[in-house]
């Protein structure tokens, strides 16, 4: 096999973070730490300050954009008038 472009391996990945706490500016690979992965932040690399031992967390990659919904009431107004906006008959959730 030939590779026509050399990429970065997720584990060869470097981030540069500054700590929260002491300030330290550091520089770290993915498999420096621990990758966690959750519905509202994402995938974060989790790793320890070697200065002063606070978690130093990383977004690696963001969360997924939960669509929106449209739903349309027709070209009566609610009978709730805080749900209209002028004469537009959609609302956004």
């Amino acid at each position: 096999m030939k590779i026509i472009q050399r990429g970065t391996a997720p584990s060869e990945r470097t981030f540069n973070h500054t700590c929260g706490c002491c300030r330290s500016k550091l520089e770290f690979t993915t498999a420096d730490g621990k990758v966690e992965r959750t519905a509202w932040k994402g995938d974060v690399l989790n790793v320890a300050c070697p200065v002063c031992g606070t978690n130093v967390e990383v977004t690696i990659k963001a969360p997924v954009e939960v669509p929106r919904y449209t739903l349309s009431c027709g070209t009566q107004p609610h009978a709730r008038g805080d749900w209209t906006l002028g004469n537009s008959t959609d609302m956004r959730l």
